[in-house]
């Protein structure tokens, strides 16, 4: 009888153990990407920036 108890916590455990595992795995994943996004976007700025100035300096007359 204890055996069979034993099996049963041990399955549960194995169950939550890989819910546990899939919904961590899930959310570092979804961190990543928005980290992804959030540096793609914030390049993506400076590089308009680099070239807003880089425009500025060419439509001013030279001395």
């Amino acid at each position: 009888m204890w055996l069979s108890i034993g099996i049963v916590i041990a399955g549960v455990a194995r169950i939550f153990l890989t819910i546990v595992t899939v919904y961590f795995t899930l959310v570092l994943g979804l961190i990543v990407y928005y980290a992804i996004m959030v540096g793609v976007i914030w390049l993506f700025a400076k590089v308009c920036e680099a070239l807003e100035k880089i425009c500025e300096r060419r439509r001013q007359p030279c001395g």
